[in-house]
């Protein structure tokens, strides 16, 4: 899937250093793309979509029955709002954006579940995550294509368990995320789109004493891909320099 996806982000960036090399980039009836400046400007907006979470989970020390690891996965709707600034001369863009987002990623796996008693279980979940991006693109007319990286944020909450002993983590942790999307201005100010997101976040250890004072390390590493639909309401080159 990883390979998928850098050949999409690959093949995106050749297309739009193609059409940068290209001086009509635009329709003639147009003087230049900054004369529509339809994508110019701070605009403020939400998301709908889907997350699937990732999470590696590793038993260092034999916590529950044995030394393993296990990976689950969890498909979740998302919603989510995002602001922004975008920079648009000659059909190209560059920009900022910060979105914040609502999950509720929550998978439970149980190990050995077929023990009579047996109540083991590993539960990780993904509850919001922010993502802090530029994006570079390509703008013809009312239409925009881009790609975006930058970093990612998210809470993670573990809980490993085996009766008496019950140990929970909640981390906050830093990332790095890439992807592409579209946008078409639909009305007005509105513009519509859809992106895609890979976010990676890097393995952390994590350590418990149990009741019988023994010492348990834990390793835990997660991932995410994001598909969502994207609204936004452009307020327009506030400044009104760009490309003047």
């Amino acid at each position: 899937m990883k390979k998928i996806f850098f050949g999409f982000l690959a093949s995106y960036s050749l297309l739009l250093s193609q059409a940068y090399a290209q001086n009509d980039c635009c329709p003639s009836q147009y003087n230049s793309c900054c004369d529509q400046a339809t994508f110019d400007g701070f605009y403020l907006g939400g998301n709908l979509g889907i997350i699937t979470h990732t999470a590696h989970r590793n038993d260092r020390d034999g916590f529950l029955t044995d030394n393993s690891g296990w990976t689950t996965n969890d498909t979740n709707f998302t919603i989510g709002v995002q602001l922004g600034y975008d920079w648009v001369c000659d059909c190209k863009l560059l920009g900022l954006v910060v979105d914040w987002n609502w999950a509720d990623n929550n998978k439970t796996l149980r190990d050995n579940p077929n023990a009579v008693g047996s109540d083991n279980f590993i539960r990780s979940s993904l509850d919001w995550f922010t993502t802090i991006r530029a994006r570079a693109g390509l703008t013809v007319c009312d239409a925009l294509v881009y790609v975006t990286g930058g970093a990612a944020v998210t809470s993670f909450d573990t809980t490993w368990n085996e009766s008496p002993d019950k140990f929970k983590a909640h981390d906050t942790k830093w990332g790095w995320t890439g992807g592409f999307g579209a946008e078409f201005l639909v009305w007005c100010n509105w513009s519509l789109g859809a992106e895609v997101l890979f976010m990676q976040f890097s393995e952390r250890e994590e350590t418990f004493t149990s009741t019988t004072a023994t010492d348990f390390e834990f390793g835990h590493s997660d991932s995410a891909w994001v598909g969502r639909i994207v609204l936004n309401y452009r307020f327009g080159d506030l400044c009104g320099w760009c490309c003047r």
